[in-house]
């Protein structure tokens, strides 16, 4: 059996299929959301999410939102999305380096969360790719 999962963002749908399963970050840890779960409504961290359809597992970047079961429908209305084949990896690596370089530069604890909050998603992105890759990003 499977449950209907729709993934929007800003920018608008970015997925929308029946899936068996799906693991996602929430701020209170990992959820696993089967058929036939109970509703649910959770807010999303940054993290990965990964899908399962038809034995086949694809793994996605998520940087935040709310996630919401109820009457068997999954919607996911994340602040970003990419799943790991969209992932420019040297893009997420250049951004991870230059959140890094900022937190040591940063002049109050306001920037330094600001980049500290880049430089997780930039990590985040690298260990998606890195994951469908099989290859792990430093």
């Amino acid at each position: 059996m499977a449950y209907r999962l729709h993934i929007v963002t800003p920018d608008g749908e970015v997925y929308d299929s029946q899936i068996d399963s799906m693991v996602a970050k929430t701020v209170l840890g990992d959820v696993c959301l089967l058929t036939n779960h109970s509703d649910i409504v959770t807010v999303i961290d940054v993290g990965q999410v990964k899908i399962t359809q038809n034995g086949q597992s694809r793994f996605g970047a998520c940087s935040g939102g709310l996630l919401s079961m109820k009457g068997g429908v999954c919607n996911l209305v994340a602040t970003t999305f990419e799943f790991a084949e969209d992932i420019d990896g040297d893009r997420a690596a250049s951004a991870r380096d230059r959140a890094m370089d900022k937190i040591n530069s940063a002049t109050d604890s306001k920037q330094e969360a600001l980049y500290k909050a880049k430089l997780k998603r930039a990590l985040c992105r690298l260990a998606v790719k890195g994951q469908a890759t099989g290859v792990k990003n430093g």
